[in-house]
């Protein structure tokens, strides 16, 4: 409250809880006076200055509460640019075993999309050749499934193919109390500066999106994706080149 109340003196607002605590002082100091804040922090401080000022004033302009700051929820694949910056930390860790799980880490995530918790149950023997594809048997969970792995991805794998067959494709087990497991892991990583962050969702959207701008059909990525609604993924379709309408009629009439 303090921190608003200098800010709000700075910019010239009179001492005077009825001028200073109003609605745009509270919506410019959100705005401006606190713009280095998280969206959660700022959306925090905004309801405590207009819970604040409502029980302190009588005459200020006082409306019903706007709606609630939120976090951008979609999810941006990774760019070529960064997909190929992103291998070249993987290859160039610095022992075998970092190698390991980075590679193993975006192969499962770029060329088979798999969820975090089937990379971790993951196996050497869940890699099987499928009418002439590298494929990863999803065995575990609610959508057990066979999933083709995209080239070159299917490379990387192949590699580990003569290991035993119940080694774990990313060489770590997760601890029980580890709240981020992934997190962990690449904490053991050589990481550079400006490395782009890596999670499983942004490996999956990545995985989908490329598939979908090589125009797969839709039950088909359904199918090997594991999920039965397009609605968590529609905001996908923006990062997809869409056809001119010449091209459109063109496939909706099918002449």
């Amino acid at each position: 409250m303090s921190q608003f109340i200098v800010w709000a003196h700075r910019e010239g607002y009179p001492l005077d809880r009825e001028r200073m605590f109003v609605p745009d002082a509270v919506e410019r100091y959100i705005t401006v006076g606190a713009a280095h804040l998280s969206v959660t922090s700022r959306a925090t401080r905004r309801s405590d200055l207009r819970r604040f000022a409502r029980q302190i004033t009588t005459k200020a302009p006082w409306t019903p509460d706007p709606p609630q700051l939120r976090r951008r929820r979609t999810i941006e694949p990774f760019t070529k640019d960064q997909i190929t910056r992103l291998w070249e930390i993987a290859h160039d860790q610095s022992t075998e075993i970092r190698r390991r799980r980075f590679t193993g880490y975006l192969a499962l995530g770029l060329g088979a999309g798999l969820h975090p918790h089937e990379m971790w149950k993951a196996n050497v023997g869940d890699l099987e050749t499928v009418h002439g594809y590298l494929c990863v048997q999803v065995r575990h969970g609610n959508h057990p499934r066979t999933v083709p792995v995209t080239a070159p991805n299917d490379l990387v794998l192949g590699e580990f193919l003569a290991e035993q067959a119940e080694a774990p494709i990313l060489a770590y087990r997760p601890r029980k109390w580890d709240r981020s497991p992934f997190h962990e892991m690449l904490r053991k990583a050589d990481i550079p500066p400006g490395c782009p962050t890596i999670t499983p969702a942004r490996l999956r959207a990545t995985w989908m999106v490329d598939h979908l701008c090589h125009e797969i059909s839709m039950g088909g990525l359904t199918r090997i994706a594991g999920f039965t609604s397009w609605r968590p993924y529609t905001s996908l379709q923006q990062f997809v080149p869409q056809p001119d309408d010449r091209t459109l009629f063109a496939q909706a009439a099918r002449r």
